[in-house]
């Protein structure tokens, strides 16, 4: 079993949903997203903060950081074919050129690299729709 980042940013809305989410063989693991450029406020708003994400300034101190999706699977084409599966989703959610543009992709979850999310260009990688 492997962990692959997925690279897609989750509200709390949608993390609430995902937690009931129960699929065989995967797991979808919701970890706080590790550039500090996106956040969550209650009644839904959501703040991006790109300024500079290691020095995050949030004005609203009910804020709380959103979360990255990560896949536990078998195998990286298992988490590759449920990956494609959400993209599609998101297409049929959200009909706008910049999701088809902007493709998200794998790659192996490793706890060191987070903080390479904390500097340009790794955090545009993150993607929230």
């Amino acid at each position: 079993m492997g962990i692959y980042r997925t690279h897609l940013i989750v509200d709390k809305k949608d993390s609430l949903t995902i937690s009931k989410l129960k699929l065989a063989r995967i797991k979808l693991i919701l970890k706080e997203e590790p550039s500090s450029c996106f956040w969550d406020v209650d009644g839904g708003t959501i703040i991006t903060h790109y300024s500079s994400p290691k020095k995050p300034v949030v004005s609203n101190l009910s804020a709380i950081p959103m979360m990255e999706l990560l896949i536990e699977a078998e195998s990286e084409e298992t988490a590759e074919n449920l990956l494609s599966l959400i993209h599609g989703g998101i297409l049929l959610a959200y009909p706008e050129p910049s999701n088809t543009l902007n493709f998200v992709h794998l790659i192996e979850y490793k706890e060191n690299d987070n903080k390479l999310y904390n500097e340009q260009p790794f955090f545009s990688y993150l993607k929230k729709n």
